[in-house]
């Protein structure tokens, strides 16, 4: 019936089912990658996630002492601060950075930020959906990129 419709044999030897194959392997294999880089994306997000709030911890800790919070960053770097987000500076996805909250100076606010992908971290990471992440002394949070759910 299909070959008087011009469809041919559907075969393992048919060219047209050798290149749907082929196409079809090459769609599940760029799904898998995607797959792959989704949760690895999940992972660098969670990393400058656990590294702002663990900083932040820090830098409640140095408020205590000091009634200020610390400035720093990878230029500018305080003893007791880490200014990446992962186990080494060049494993990173993250470059973090201390400062003041707008308006208010750093005996009121600190605000820190990781930035994904900087030169002193891993520059071949991006992250061009939740861009730079911030976690705030006041309690506020969030991220400087177009997606929502950054801080879920």
């Amino acid at each position: 019936e299909r070959r008087r419709q011009g469809m041919g044999s559907l075969e393992p030897d048919n060219p047209v089912y050798i290149q749907i194959r082929a196409q079809r392997e090459t769609l599940d294999s760029t799904e898998r990658s995607l797959v792959t880089k989704q949760a690895e994306l999940r992972a660098r997000r969670a990393e400058a996630r656990v590294a702002l709030v663990e900083s932040m911890q820090l830098q409640e800790r140095y408020y205590t002492r000091h009634n200020t919070y610390a400035a720093y960053s990878a230029d500018e770097p305080h003893p007791g601060f880490r200014w990446w987000s992962g186990p080494g500076a060049k494993k990173s996805a993250y470059e973090l950075v201390a400062g003041t909250c707008e308006g208010a100076g750093l005996a009121e606010c600190v605000e820190l930020r990781a930035l994904p992908g900087t030169a002193n971290v891993d520059p071949l990471f991006a992250d061009t959906n939740c861009g730079a992440m911030f976690l705030r002394s006041d309690g506020k949070r969030g991220a400087h990129g177009p997606a929502a759910g950054c801080w879920p």
